[in-house]
């Protein structure tokens, strides 16, 4: 396995093109889609419905193989790896997707649910996982009668506190946060970010934030990039891009937050 160097971002996404092709019709995804993210830091993509966001991170997670460019994980070529090689970098980089309900297996106990990645890819002995399974849970804010109860009979909010858990499982290096939060009304959402935040600090986490909503990504990210039509428009540090929005497009989401809506303030 190649090691990643000191100096070497842990997500480097290097000229990224795709275009999707239907019906002698075709769409531009990726439009060279270039950028870093340091370990320990997060970095949102933002932008409307068909920007290109979830392709990119699709892309990034070696689910969606692009036309042209490359991505490195961890100091590894992801679609330049075998199936066997892939299946070990995944264990470093872990998905919590939009849908807290439809992400689950609704015929597994939480419990279950949280253990199946250490089952997959972790050699730890049965006794060991439910150890691991109480110590998640309690990190997630998941009481021992929640592990013990099917996602059915849990909320949206304690859902996604078990997906959380859940990618946590195997201890990745890398979290890639694709709407995680925008299925959730506004107290509960504040709850996850909160928790999101906190995890981060603790484990050293990275994570590859995708959001339509400008104002979750003020909070949460220490850097943005903003999406337009598979290209991206604007990249900068977050109290740069929102004291000095350049781009037209990032000026028009800006003014689209509604007054009131979930800011940094507002959570802390």
């Amino acid at each position: 396995m190649t090691e990643q160097t000191p100096s070497e971002p842990i997500i480097v996404a290097d000229d990224l093109q795709l275009v999707f092709r239907r019906r002698g019709s075709h769409t531009l995804a990726m439009d060279h889609v270039s950028f870093r993210v340091e370990r320990g830091r997060t970095l949102a993509l933002v932008g409307q419905s068909g920007s290109g966001k979830s392709t990119t991170a699709r892309t990034v997670l070696g689910l969606q193989r692009p036309d042209g460019g490359r991505v490195r994980v961890c100091g590894e070529d992801v679609h330049a790896l075998s199936k066997d090689a892939l299946r070990r970098l995944r264990r470093r980089m872990q998905v919590v997707l939009q849908d807290p309900f439809g992400q689950l297996n609704r015929r597994q106990r939480v419990s279950q649910i949280i253990e199946a990645p250490m089952v997959a890819h972790v050699y730890l002995s049965p006794r060991e996982r439910k150890v691991r399974v109480r110590e998640l849970g309690d990190a997630v804010g998941l009481t021992a009668r929640q592990l013990d109860r099917r996602p059915h009979e849990l909320s949206g909010g304690q859902c996604q506190r078990v997906a959380i858990a859940r990618a946590l499982a195997v201890q990745p290096d890398v979290v890639v946060l694709d709407e995680a939060v925008s299925a959730l009304d506004v107290s509960v959402r504040a709850q996850i970010l909160n928790l999101l935040s906190s995890l981060q600090g603790e484990l050293g986490l990275t994570y590859l934030f995708i959001t339509h909503d400008l104002a979750v990504a003020r909070y949460m990210a220490h850097d943005l990039a903003v999406m337009s039509e598979g290209r991206i428009v604007e990249i900068a540090g977050r109290e740069e891009l929102f004291r000095n929005p350049r781009h037209p497009y990032t000026q028009e989401l800006l003014a689209a937050i509604p007054r009131g809506d979930l800011t940094k303030g507002e959570i802390e």
